[in-house]
Order: structure tokens, then C-alpha cells, then sequence
């Protein structure tokens, strides 16, 4: 409910008070309506209560628009971790107006938690969804696409947690 609160407070601060820049703001704004479970979850300084809301700003290196939003992040996720082909596909389908299709019947939607090869040893999720669609003619030919954009998205885990390493 938090991440939903927010993120409609956000479009309503970037559509309906931010006037020409509107749709600017809304991808680009690191300001962040929170209560302290989403200031806790953002890294920032925020109300004290999960009953109380402020607007606060968010670091500039980690956060920018609603695509970096905890909301965006946690739809287009694994329950376990991140996902770049979900995230990539909503990107260019629904940012970039591109039509992926469907996929094919053979794919294999797996949530990438851990290795394909066992012996591989441990692997981020980068390299399992490299793995999985690259090493194919037939998927690499989509997720050429799909990935790059994805993986804009690897520094955010499956909650939209900022990480600067991957555990």
C-alpha cells in the first residue's frame, strides 16, 4: 500500500502541478513521498511512523523518475530477485512503445535464482539471464533487446532495495 501511495503522489505532484514538465518530472524527479518503512527501504531520513508521510529527496546516484521507484521495481521482479527481462520488456514495451510479442512456447520463465549448471559455481543475475538467453540463435534474437535495458535496473533487488553489490 506504502509503494502504491507513493507513486500516486508522485504522478499527481508531476502530471497535475508540474504543469509543461510534467512527464519530465515524473521520469526524472527524486523526490519521494514516504512514511519510514519506505525512507528505511530508500536509505533516507523520513517520518518516524508508518502512519505519518513527507516529502523527502533521494540520493542522486541511486534514484531518479518512477522507473527507480520501489512500486515499479517490486511488480517487475522475481519474488527472490530482480528480474532485468521483466523490467527490460516494460521498458520497451510500455516507455518505448516497441512490440516485443509473445514468447515463444519453449520459453523458459523461470524466475534466474540460481545457476542453470550447478558446477558453474555461484553466478549473478546477469550472468544467469545471459546464460539462459544468449547462448541461443532463437532467444538471443529478443533478448539482444530485452536485456540491455533490464539490466539498467541490476543495482535495485527484487524489493527495489539499492545495492552496490549483488549477495
Amino acid at each position: 500500500d506504502a509503494m502504491r501511495i507513493e507513486v500516486e503522489a508522485l504522478v499527481d505532484r508531476a502530471l497535475l502541478e508540474g504543469g509543461d514538465a510534467g512527464f519530465e518530472t515524473l521520469m526524472t524527479s527524486r523526490e519521494a513521498y514516504v512514511n519510514a518503512s519506505l525512507a528505511e527501504l530508500y536509505g533516507v531520513q523520513g517520518p518516524a511512523d508508518d502512519d505519518s508521510w513527507a516529502w523527502v529527496t533521494l540520493p542522486e546516484e541511486e534514484r531518479a523518475g518512477i522507473l527507480t521507484r520501489a512500486a515499479f521495481l517490486t511488480v517487475h521482479a522475481g519474488q527472490r530477485v530482480q528480474s532485468p527481462i521483466f523490467r527490460g520488456v516494460y521498458v520497451i514495451e510500455e516507455i518505448l512503445c516497441g512490440e516485443l510479442g509473445d514468447p515463444p512456447p519453449t520459453a523458459n520463465n523461470t524466475p534466474v535464482d540460481q545457476p542453470e549448471d550447478p558446477d558453474a559455481g555461484p553466478m549473478t543475475v546477469r550472468e544467469m539471464v545471459d546464460a539462459r538467453t544468449m547462448n541461443d540463435a532463437t532467444c538471443a534474437a529478443c533478448h539482444s533487446l530485452i536485456n540491455p535495458p533490464g539490466f539498467l535496473f541490476e543495482h535495485y533487488d527484487a524489493l527495489g532495495r539499492w545495492r552496490s553489490t549483488e549477495v
